[in-house]
């Protein structure tokens, strides 16, 4: 990862930074009302995300996550260039 994606990641507050096989780079941002689980960042925003009800949720969705498929955590809902789709799993996905 370059340091300047780095840096400007850093600013622009996420966290948890990595790179994800097959995702790449991918981080944890607090959203409005989420914290979202975002992936193919780079210079000019993200791919997608999955939207959690709480950090301590998306940060062990990350942790576990291997990049193929959805997490397996309760995420609410996905939003990205690939379409929105909600967790079939989730009671309350009306993000």
């Amino acid at each position: 990862m370059e340091a300047e994606l780095l840096s400007e990641l850093i600013e622009n507050d996420y966290r948890n930074i990595k790179e994800v096989p097959g995702r790449g780079i991918c981080a944890l941002k607090r959203m409005a009302f989420t914290v979202g689980l975002c992936y193919g960042l780079d210079e000019t925003g993200y791919q997608g995300r999955y939207c959690f009800h709480t950090w301590s949720d998306a940060d062990k969705a990350f942790n576990n996550w291997n990049g193929l498929g959805d997490p397996s955590e309760d995420w609410i809902k996905h939003k990205g260039i690939a379409g929105e789709w909600s967790n079939p799993n989730v009671e309350n996905n009306s993000l």
